[in-house]
């Protein structure tokens, strides 16, 4: 199971050049996996400058190590330009990421459907600047 590898790669991780709140928030994110929320959902929160980043960038070298996909997203294409160049991988936008154009639209002009990612693997979706979603999902009832 990666997650467990995950957890593995978290403990032995050296903290040194971690700061006191990076520390707890990546023991805040070791506990989280080892008893996961219903929800699936992790929030790492902070104001600019805290190193959120810096957190996200080895967050994800430790997920791809251990066997993890990886997804870095934002909610546009400017924002994942800045993501991929603070984190040295590539990032899109969630639309992007998530939907795909259906039959319909690629032969007539149609909508777009919720895609599922391919493949077997196990991933790991990191979005940046999330306070800038909508929870709407927008369905129709």
């Amino acid at each position: 199971m990666p997650y467990t590898a995950l957890l593995s790669a978290l403990s032995s991780l050296p903290l040194d050049g971690y700061t006191s709140d990076q520390r707890e928030a990546l023991g805040t994110l070791y506990e989280y996996i080892e008893e996961p929320s219903p929800y699936a959902l992790f929030l790492l929160t902070g104001y600019a400058g805290t190193g959120k980043t810096f957190l996200l960038r080895t967050i994800a070298d430790l997920a791809q190590r251990v066997g993890l996909r990886v997804e870095l997203m934002a909610s546009t294409g400017r924002a994942a330009k800045v993501l991929s160049a603070s984190t040295g991988r590539p990032a899109s936008t969630i639309h992007r990421t998530i939907y795909r154009a259906s039959t319909q639209m690629q032969e007539e002009g149609g909508s777009f459907q919720l895609g599922r990612v391919s493949g077997a693997t196990p991933t790991l979706f990191i979005v940046d600047e999330a306070s800038m979603i909508s929870g709407d999902t927008g369905e129709m009832t």
